[in-house]
């Protein structure tokens, strides 16, 4: 699960180690932290944002229950929706065939969209081969199976190859 927290601790030094110490203490992998010292509060304190991955809803009690014990406000906690990447090889005249076309087919989906996507290409009138990165909503039931049936109905059409990762 991937949280976004925004937590008020004190202008001190030492207070962004303590503030990230409980999400490692619970095995949470911190992805962002966005410490804003130029916004201190009339009290001394500073928004600072953090966005991390945990297990589970006990670990995040745990790691907000150590905030309140320790006197660091929590002024807002949201779960950030969570993605499955699916990586997908392609193989065939795929710049020839629209290129735009085949990625707005996944992206108009939209639970998902194509996060990135490199290229290797030839000469103009030989099959190039593409590597597409594409995230998925986790909360989609069967999302990721959805996505690559679009594909794969998308490399018919086009006939291109689709090299699907396990």
């Amino acid at each position: 699960m991937r949280l976004s927290m925004d937590v008020m601790p004190k202008d001190v030094p030492g207070e962004l180690v303590r503030i990230l110490q409980p999400i490692a203490r619970v095995g949470g992998n911190v992805i962002t932290v966005i410490h804003r010292r130029d916004e201190v509060s009339l009290r001394g304190n500073l928004p600072v944002h953090i966005v991390f991955e945990v297990e589970g809803k006990a670990q995040v009690d745990c790691i907000v229950d150590t905030y309140r014990a320790e006197n660091i406000r929590v002024v807002k906690i949201d779960e950030v929706k969570c993605f499955s990447e699916l990586v997908v090889g392609m193989i065939g005249h795929i710049v020839h065939t629209d290129l735009s076309e085949t990625i707005n087919s996944v992206d108009s989906l939209g639970f998902c969209k194509v996060s990135d996507m490199q290229i290797e290409m030839g000469n103009v009138k030989e099959e190039s081969c593409a590597i597409f990165r594409v995230d998925v909503d986790s909360s989609v039931a069967d999302g990721c199976k959805v996505v690559m049936s679009k594909i794969r109905e998308t490399g018919r059409k086009k006939n291109i190859m689709i090299v699907e990762s396990v």
